[in-house]
This record gives structure tokens, sequence and C-alpha cells, in this order.
């Protein structure tokens, strides 16, 4: 049996700066225009249609000097800074979107018989989605470069979609149109990112200063104005697109399902309005839309409340009517129908159940963990003096108790961790208390369905659970199975909820716990298993597979589903045997219902970071024929369920069956709540409280793949798509609670707690045993680190910091130090010979907040290169952090940090050689210390 021996805590030596390499003083170069005049055209239309759309759709009741919000599209980032430093513009969202190719363009020319044709042709494209879709409509130049005021070009890089345009669209039936020959015309080709900014002038001055300054652009005028003609023209070349937003831009996809089937009745709705900034005054803001609201004969019974910093959300009751005007409103970003949870059914287990002894139990030094769900049926017998307290937050059925059944089910994996062994084996035994903070209750449509609280927003609702729960109770971690299986995120904005669960996770320093979200796959039209379980993989990595609401925050550990079993049931007495199903998925493989992440290969931000982080069991289906064909998939099989406590357990059975990610999640929160308690009673004689990135950073620490999985899952691909195949569906794995609550002799982990300014690295020393480099067999090295930055979901990165680590070897901290003075981030200063070969690589892991990689080897020759001149093996360790945008420098930077040595050979004692080492190492830096005190005094 292995030993449980604590966690050794590891000091770092040093802290450095890094050199970073000046910026230039004027950006980037804009883009070459050879085709200036026709870009200056399209610009000064583009202008026109964006400033005049708002006001004439407008409410009459709504003041015209309202915020103007435009969306402007350019091939540069720098641009920002004109917007932000000569406008005073606010840009409320930023994202990187695909890369604009300003290759060869198809045009078509439009010619009027006269001017007052042209323009009401004009108005009428402004009303248009056509400029959102790639078209451009110019005015012919003279010879001297005057725009002609009858004679337009319309073009698009695809010849097929511009001559579809004019057969399916208006401009046919247009007056005095004559259209003439289409042909295409080469531009110079030019690849370039395209910068996606949503901008809000604050003031009409400065929105005046813009509209001047883009009239003068248009007309070829190079004198010095508001901003100087080299300023003027480096802004609008760069500008590719200017429009303001549409009703349908701001629908959420709720909303645009289900706008058709709204009546006149007055319903709740939800409301993101933009953020103003530091601008505005902040209460008058709030107050301005309640009086719009209250105009327009509506209501506020929520909000608007501010998350972040970076948004401003409220819950509005009103009718039809009223939502299509607040949808032409410039300050409002979306409006979504209120979000709706489904859970699967579940069913009975009528099995004798031998009932755990909890009367002796005692739970007052237990670790704890709470519960945002429907609620939790605190007399449940496997409940008894488990759970602390139970609390409705504004629910709408007035009692804190479980109706549903849901909160229960996820309270019982909470606990006891692996019912399902349990039932197996019949021990039971409880590890963690809980705590419930109900935010649903029964959608009373009578669907099986659960819904949040109808006058308040469903992220504040759960943010005041949260706050009150960790107020009241000291309780740092949560688990959140739910999701918003509407929302899935496929880049760009993050959500609200996720938002508001990054902000509080890092205000409160909490582990927020959620699930991956489900969503049922399509059927494969594949036969043999092999293939149903390789198509399956395939149609799982589709957008309708992506994780979903609020899976996608950055702070937030994301848990997804593998399948425990891969038999079908053949118990006779509880389902009747259907001699024809299949099941295509494999134990230890995902789960045909979990969603995945995205882990791409380029851009920044929340589309490059690793999710989920983690995988537990959470069922599995089976797949049933008729006629030949596969019909459809069977989700009620005893043997591919996962066991959960019945909420209904008076009128039926102790224990019940279910399947989901929901289940998965609070498996890895039963390893959370005893880590962080654990680490409590390491860091307690230090007088210190770990952080919960520590916690995470263990837990993930822990987490592993079968490698016989990791094989099946990357059969053919290269080494980089095989990893970022894995981190889409297993993030790292699944956790193991034994090596995340304990080291061994022959497995040994280090953890620190620290802070970090941007732009500083941290070294850390290890020395290895000589056991470990010289004895045959496997050794490991692993390093895991997790942070929580700031994070605003007005900027394209979204977090305000990204954190890196290296591993070096051969160095010594002095030689680090003279390599990492010549700037840059992460390893671009070392060579490969000075790095171990970590897996996966920093690369992949550069946008994640928890981040882990291994080394793994059997050659003693490859440790040999971590020899010094003083005849030890040592590596080091470094940590560092980059800032991403402005506005946090005086903060530090949480971070907590696991370093692990592993032989596979048993009978290897590390443990004790490195605790030697570390207890050298921490005197030394004692005297040191007090020689510069003595120095210094």
């Amino acid at each position: 049996m292995p030993e449980q021996l604590d966690h050794l805590i590891l000091q770092r030596l040093k802290e450095s700066e890094t050199r970073r390499p000046e910026r230039p003083a004027f950006g980037a170069s804009p883009p070459l225009r050879s085709n200036q005049r026709e870009h200056q055209g399209a610009i000064a239309m583009q202008m026109h249609a964006a400033v005049e759309r708002p006001t004439r759709i407008r409410p009459s009741q709504v003041e015209v000097t309202n915020l103007l919000v435009l969306e402007m599209s350019f091939l540069g980032i720098d641009e920002r800074q004109q917007l932000e430093d000569k406008f005073q513009a606010f840009i409320v969202s930023e994202s990187n979107t695909e890369e604009a190719d300003m290759g060869a363009r198809y045009e078509i020319s439009l010619h009027f018989s006269n001017s007052d044709y042209a323009h009401a042709f004009l108005e009428e494209w402004s009303r248009g989605p056509y400029t959102s879709m790639g078209f451009v409509v110019s005015p012919e130049r003279a010879s001297l470069g005057i725009p002609s005021d009858k004679k337009y070009v319309l073009s698009h890089p695809e010849r097929s979609s511009l001559i579809n345009l004019i057969e399916e669209s208006f401009i046919l039936q247009v007056e005095g149109l004559d259209i003439e020959r289409v042909n295409s015309r080469k531009i110079r080709s030019s690849q370039k990112n395209l910068y996606k900014f949503i901008v809000q002038f604050t003031s009409l001055v400065d929105q005046q200063h813009f509209i001047d300054e883009a009239n003068l652009y248009a007309q070829g005028n190079t004198q010095n104005s508001f901003l100087t003609a080299v300023q003027r023209a480096n802004l609008f070349d760069a500008l590719q697109s200017v429009r303001s937003l549409s009703p349908e831009d701001k629908m959420g996809p709720r909303l645009r399902e289900k706008f058709d089937q709204i009546g006149e009745d007055t319903f709740f709705f939800d409301v993101d309005l933009w953020h103003p900034g530091e601008n505005l005054n902040i209460s008058q803001y709030k107050q301005s839309f309640r009086t719009i609201v209250q105009q327009l004969e509506g209501r506020v019974p929520g909000g608007p409340q501010e998350i972040a910093g970076s948004l401003l959300v409220a819950k509005v009751q009103g009718n039809r009517d009223l939502l299509s005007e607040l949808l032409t409103l410039d300050m409002v970003s979306w409006i979504d129908l209120p979000p709706s949870v489904n859970f699967d059914s579940f069913t009975p287990i009528d099995d004798a159940i031998e009932l755990p002894d909890l009367s002796q139990l005692s739970t007052t030094e237990m670790p704890l963990a709470a519960i945002i769900d429907s609620g939790i049926v605190s007399g449940h017998p496997f409940l008894s003096g488990l759970v602390v307290d139970a609390i409705d937050f504004s629910s709408g059925e007035g009692t804190p108790a479980d109706l549903h059944g849901h909160g229960t089910q996820v309270a019982g994996v909470v606990v006891y961790g692996d019912l399902t062994e349990g039932l197996t084996t019949g021990k039971w035994e409880p590890k963690v208390r809980v705590l419930s903070g109900k935010v649903l209750r029964n959608n009373p449509d009578g669907t099986g369905g659960v819904i949040f609280a109808e006058d308040e927003r469903a992220s504040i609702q759960m943010a005041d659970a949260i706050r009150t729960l960790h107020d009241t109770y000291g309780c740092r971690v949560f688990n959140l199975s739910i999701n918003e299986n509407h929302r899935v995120y496929r880049g760009g904005r993050q959500s609200e909820w996720a938002l508001m669960l990054d902000d509080i996770a890092r205000e409160l320093n909490i582990v927020v716990v959620v699930s991956s979200g489900n969503a049922i796959p399509e059927i494969p039209s594949s036969f043999m298993r092999t293939e149903l379980g390789r198509d399956l993989l395939e149609i799982q990595t589709s957008e309708r597979h992506a994780i979903a609401d609020p899976a996608s925050g950055a702070n937030v550990l994301t848990v997804g589903s593998i399948a425990r079993r891969d038999e079908p049931s053949v118990h006779p007495n509880v389902f009747e045997r259907d001699p024809s199903p299949i099941v295509p998925v494999e134990s230890e493989m995902p789960s045909p219902f979990t969603r995945t992440g995205n882990v791409l290969d380029k851009g920044s931000g929340l589309v490059r970071q690793v999710k989920p982080e983690l995988v537990s069991y959470g069922g599995n289906y089976s797949i049933t024929s008729t006629g030949g064909v596969w019909a459809r998939w069977k989700d009620n099989d005893r043997n591919l369920a996962e066991v959960l406590l019945n909420h209904n357990f008076p009128t039926g059975s102790l224990l019940t069956l279910g399947w989901g990610t929901s289940f998965a999640a609070p498996q890895v929160t039963h390893v959370c709540a005893q880590v962080e308690h654990q680490l409590r009673r390491i860091f307690h004689p230090m007088g210190k409280i770990p952080s919960a990135n520590l916690v995470r950073a263990i837990t993930v620490h822990s987490a592993s793949i079968p490698q016989e999985i990791q094989v099946k899952l990357t059969n053919g691909l290269t080494e980089g798509a095989g990893q970022r195949r894995l981190r889409r569906f297993f993030g790292y794995g699944r956790p193991s609670i034994d090596k995340a609550l304990f080291s061994d002799t022959n497995r040994v982990l280090l953890v620190a707690d620290d802070l970090i300014a941007s732009g500083k690295y941290h070294i850390y020393e290890l020395e290895l045993p000589e056991n470990f480099v010289r004895n045959r067999g496997r050794r490991k090295i692993r390093a895991t680190l997790a942070f929580d930055p700031p994070v605003r979901n007005t900027r394209k990165t979204y977090v305000a910091r990204t954190m890196w680590m290296k591993m070096c070897r051969g160095l010594t901290p002095s030689e680090i130090d003279s390599i990492r003075s010549t700037g840059g981030s992460g390893s671009v200063a070392f060579g490969s010979n000075q790095l171990l070969n970590m897996k996966p690589t920093g690369e992949l892991l550069s946008w994640s907040t928890v981040q882990s990689n291994i080394f793994e080897t059997t050659r003693a020759q490859v440790l040999e290169t971590c020899r010094h001149s003083d005849g030890k093996y040592k590596i080091h360790l470094i940590v560092g952090c980059e800032e991403e945008f402005p506005g946090y420098e005086e903060d530090l930077q949480r971070y907590g940090l696991v370093v692990s040595l592993e032989h596979e050979d048993a009978q290897i004692s590390l443990y004790q050689e490195v605790q030697a080492s570390i207890t050298v190492q921490a005197r030394a830096q004692m005297r040191s210390q007090s020689r510069v005190r003595s120095r210094s005094s």
C-alpha cells in the first residue's frame, strides 16, 4: 500500500525582470491601398449609412443624444490607440477574426439616370446586411478624383455571390438604374489579420470629430485638421469596414429561435448593455436605461448591474413592442430570453441497499463544498448530518428543498465521490460536507426542465448564492452542474455568466467547478462498432458539441465526461433486454454526449484555452437498430449509468441512475474539497491560507489519461494534432484522489503559492536525487501552474495576463538571467538543449490558466545533462508573467505551482532525499538573506 506523505513546500530562489523589446513609436505600417479612391468612396458611404441608420430606427421617445455604437474592422491592432486617445472612444468589444483577403474582386457598374435615384438606392442598401456579407458599394471617380453622384461600383470577392445578389435582392427593381457588365479586377493580394472593434463614442463632439475626419479622408483632403494628414491616412487606410449594429446582431440564440412565436402578452427577457467606461457617470447611465424602459411602458425588476467592470446586465419585463424598440438602442448590446435548463430523466434502482451508518461520524473537521443547483433534500438517509445549510436564493418555490432532484443527485456525488463504486462494494464513505444554494425551480410548463428566477438575471442570482455561502461559512469550493445548452462557445465575446464566474472566482479566491454541458449526438452512418466510435469522435468536434455556457470561463475548472463501462445491461429485473444494442464508446473514452473544447493552434484568448481541463465518469449510451439501420440512442441502460441519490426516496428507492457531465463535475469537486482541506492543514504552521490556484493546480496535477486511450485517440495524427485532440476531449485527464492528497516514497510533490508582477519571472531550483537519475526505469518530471488573471470581455484576449513556465537543465540561475535579459517571453531565448522536452508544449497551453506538462524518460544519459559543476543534478523551473492589456499594473498575480518527481520502481525512495535537499536549500537562503540584512543595517 502506498505511503501517505504530505506534499513538500518549494521555495523560489529569486525574482528577476525580463527586458522587454521597445514598442515601435508609430506601430505597424498601414496597409497599402492600390485602390485608394475606391476605398475612400466606400468608407464615405459606409460612414453615412452607419451614422444615419440608428437615428432613423431609434424610438421616437428616446433622446437622439444617446451613445453611438459602431462596428469597425481594421487591418491592424494599433488603430485602437488612435480611437481611444484622439476621439476618447470606448472600445466595448474587441475580437480578432479571420484574415481578410485583399485579392481579386468582381465588380458590377451601377449607373443611375440622376442623383435622386442613386440616393434612393443608397438608402435602401444601408438598411440591409450587405456590408457585413463582404459587399462594397463605392462611387466611381472621374479623372480628377472627384466622386460621381450617379455612377457606383458594387464589388465582392466571389463572382457567384455578386450575381446571386443582383438576381435575388431588390437591386433589379431600383428605378433609373442601368446595370453594366460583370468584370474582374486584380487588387494587390494581401493576407492580414482583421481586428474587429465595437466602438462607443461617449460625446457628440468626439463623434463629430470622427465623422469629419472620415469625410476629409473620403475627399482625399491632405490638410491637417483634428488629425494630421498622416494620422488620418493611417487610420482610414487600415479601416476595412464600418457599420452600425442591426437588431439582428443583438439577438441571442433563444430569442432568434422564438422571436416569431412571441405574442402580445408581457414576459421577462435578459438585456446586456455596453459598458460606458470611465467617460460617463455609471449611475446616470443605468438610470437613463430604466427611464427609457419606463417611457416604453416596461419595467426593470433587476439591474442594470455591473459585472467585472466590462458589462452591465438587466432583467426587463415588457411586451414584444418594447423588445423590438430596445433592439434598436445603441446602448443595448444583447437581448435574449431567460435560460432554461433541461436535465435527463432518472431511473430508480430497486436493489436492496444497506444504509451507511452515519451515527458516529464526526463532521466538524470534514472538508466543505457548496452546490449551486435545484436545492438538496437534507433528510435523505445518505446525507444525514452532512448538509451544513440549505438556502433558497429567490428560486420562486419558497423552500430550500429540492423539488426536482438534480441538486440532490449532485450532492451525493460531492459527498461520497463514487456512488457507483459504493453500490458495487457496499461501502459508503462520506468525505465532504455540503452547503446548498438553490437557484433553480421546476419549470411550470411541465416539460421536466428547470428555470431560474423570473425577475433576476441568472448570473446575478448565482453570484449572490456564491458570495453568501462564502462569506457566511468560509466555503471555498463550489460546484455548478448547470449549463445553458442553447449558448455554446464558438469564439468571440465571453458570456456574462462565465464572465461573472471568472470575476468572482478571482475576487473571493475560490475554486469553481462547472460541467462542460451535454449534447445528444447525431447517429453515425457506420455499422461496425469500431467505425461507429471513430465517426462519433468526429461528430463531437463539431460546433454543435462545443462547450456550453458557462464552461468557457477562464478561471473555472471545466469537467467533461468519459464512459465507465461499455457493456449493455443484462439485469433482468430492471430493463427489458434489447437484443440489438451496441455500445460505440469504449470504456474510458469520451461519453457520447460530452461537449468538447477548442484548443486551436492559432489566434489568442479563449479560443486557445484547454477546455475541459478534467474529465470523470458521467455514463455511456448504447444504440439500437431497426430493420438493419441504427434507430436511436438508448439512454436508460443501467450498466452504462452512474448511481445517484434519489430525492423522492420516501415514495421510492434511495438510489437512482443518471447520465451527463452534471455528474462528472461533482466527482472533481469531491477531490477539490479534500485538497483544499489538506492544504489548509499543511500551510497552517506558516500562518497562510492556500490559494484556490494551488487547489486547481494539485487537482489537475493528479490527473492522467490512460496510455492505451492516448494511442487510440491520436493514431495517425502528427504529434501536435494528437496533443490538441487529447486536450479537446480530455483536458489533462481524470484526477486521482490519492495522488492529489498525498506524496509517496517514489512520487514526491512540491508545491508553491506565490505572487508575481507582470514582466517578472521566478526561478525555482530542484535537486534530482541520484537514485532518480541512475536507477533504471521510467522517470517522470511534471509541472503544473494555475493562476487567476483579471478578465475583460471587451478585450480580444479576455485575460489581462498570461503566464508561462519552462524547465531548464544545465544552467545556473545567473546564466538563466543572462539569457533572459535578451528579452522576449517564454522560451524565446533558450536553446532546445537547455530545456527539458516537456509535453504538451508551452505554445499549446499558453492561453490556459491551468497548464500542466510532463517530461518522461527511461534513459539516464538524458538526465546526465542536468549535472552541475558541484556534481549535483539540478533543474530550474522558470515561471513568468506577461501583460496582455493595461489597467492592472499595480496588482500582483497569484499563482499556484506543483512540481513532481516520480520513478516507476516503488522501491526507490525519493521523498526523504528531496525533503533533505530543500531543507538545506531553505537554510542557505535564510543565511543569505540574513547577511543582506546585516549589510544594509
